[in-house]
């Protein structure tokens, strides 16, 4: 990639009648600069020609130029230049590429000069910075916001009204860069498989379900693999040979009687695994209903008042007196589940013993806003055994800031037109007006930080208000 900026310079003017050394009065243009100049070079190099030759990786700018005679005062002055964002070129083609300058005031300019493409390209927008009088150099001009850039290129950027207490002239500069055109080959879409809800549990069997879609595989082998630990499925089903999408199941038997059981749906295509989703089931108890009170029955009832650190479980005891009750509570996952026996998860107890028909809840605090959480109820009857309910998941809220008018919140945009020693950094209003906005940047391990920072500072000009995007070139 060459280290070079091309740069193309569209200095609009009318057709000029020369007395001494002013141009005809009465347009937006009137200066001795010569109407089309590109270069080769860096930006700040005043080298210019007449045409200029792209390769990939280069930048090539347009700028379009203005000049306001003393006692003259041009109103409404919008800057237009071609859109070129998005369009790709050949290898040995020219591109006539046209810009102008407007005014309700004085008379319009436009121009236009050739852009030759010596490999296959495509443009896409870089940068526009506009250069106000006195400044006619990079080292002085000013960068535009994301709309304001855009502006040039569609609607026309409207700096406004030119006062034209002195000779005052100025610059828009528009730069594109080029990127190689190399077209990809597709890339092949990889084959999915969906872990569904069992059905028909009994004490001693299952049936287990799941779903496929085979995406660019031809053909797969689809089957289970379950066992009694979320992390041990150690027993796998017979293997179902699939040429098409669509569901599947398999009748597993043999199973532990008020026993849970943990089952994912596999794909193996092309050589490759692929796995579904944790589901889970217990079977059914096959010891015969008995009204002894000694035995338990708890359900896990849906949590309420959830805030961003706090949430309210509920459950019941369905069966037994006296039970001693607690939840179970851990940060959801598609991997595990809290578990209310052996359990390394966090216990909330409940202060006093339950009875069949009776409700029972407790706050849960110090979570994490913004973050699902899954919670099941437990249960301890007179008989010593351990009794859960099924798992019920909820997420906290975010953390509300009571934000303002007063108050700003900005929010980091992805970066673009990133190469070697540049790239547009990009971000965004979502709340408050007049906001002074800048970026910092750090080539460390460390993260940049905007209060009391050491890290480089890229200023943006201007303030933002409520849903402005922003951005800035950095470069070095």
């Amino acid at each position: 990639m060459k280290n070079f900026i091309k740069a193309l310079i569209v200095s609009v003017a009318a057709t000029s009648l020369a007395f001494s050394s002013v141009a005809f009065a009465g347009t937006v243009n009137n200066g001795n600069i010569a109407t089309l100049k590109t270069t080769t070079a860096n930006l700040s190099n005043s080298d210019w020609g007449s045409s200029s030759s792209v390769d990939a990786g280069d930048k090539v700018a347009f700028q379009l130029h203005y000049y306001v005679n003393e006692g003259e005062v041009a109103e409404n002055v919008r800057f237009f230049i071609e859109n070129l964002s998005g369009k790709t070129f050949n290898d040995g083609d020219t591109e006539s590429v046209s810009g102008s300058i407007t005014s309700t005031t004085l008379t319009n300019v436009n121009g236009s000069v050739n852009v030759n493409f010596r490999d296959d390209v495509r443009l896409e927008w870089y940068n526009t910075t506009w250069q106000i009088h006195p400044c006619q150099s990079v080292s002085c001009e000013e960068s535009l916001s994301n709309n304001q850039a855009n502006d040039v290129l569609s609607s026309g950027l409207n700096i406004g009204t030119v006062d034209g207490s002195t000779d005052y002239t100025g610059n828009v500069i528009v730069e594109f860069k080029a990127f190689a055109n190399n077209t990809p080959d597709p890339v092949a879409e990889d084959p999915t498989v969906t872990t569904r809800s069992e059905t028909n549990v009994d004490e001693d069997s299952a049936t287990l379900r799941g779903s496929v879609d085979l995406n660019d595989a031809d053909n797969g082998d689809v089957y289970f693999i379950y066992g009694t630990s979320s992390s041990n499925l150690n027993n796998t089903t017979p293997d179902q040979s699939r040429s098409s999408d669509g569901n599947f199941d398999a009748r597993i038997t043999g199973l532990d009687d008020d026993r849970t059981y943990y089952y994912r749906a596999v794909l193996e295509a092309d050589g490759d695994t692929y796995i579904g989703g944790l589901e889970e089931f217990r079977t059914e108890d096959d010891t015969p209903t008995s009204s002894n009170d000694d035995e338990a029955e708890v359900e896990t009832v849906r949590e309420t008042n959830v805030d961003d650190d706090s949430a309210v479980l509920r459950g019941s005891v369905e069966d037994g007196d006296n039970v001693d009750v607690y939840f179970v509570l851990s940060r959801y996952s598609v991997d595990s589940t809290p578990e209310c026996r052996n359990t390394n998860d966090r216990v909330i107890d409940v202060t006093s013993d339950q009875d069949r028909g009776d409700d029972f809840s407790r706050t849960a605090t110090g979570l994490d806003e913004n973050t699902r959480y899954a919670y099941r109820a437990c249960g301890v009857g007179q008989d010593g055994e351990t009794v859960s309910g099924d798992v019920e998941d909820f997420v906290t809220e975010e953390e509300d800031n009571n934000n303002s008018d007063e108050e700003a919140e900005v929010e980091t945009d992805t970066p673009t037109n990133i190469d070697e020693d540049s790239a547009v950094l990009r971000g965004s209003v979502r709340d408050g007006n007049n906001v002074d906005v800048y970026f910092v940047l750090s080539s460390s391990d460390t993260t940049p930080e905007c209060r009391n920072t050491n890290d480089r500072v890229i200023n943006v000009t201007g303030d933002q208000d409520e849903n402005d995007s922003f951005s800035r070139t950095v470069t070095g």
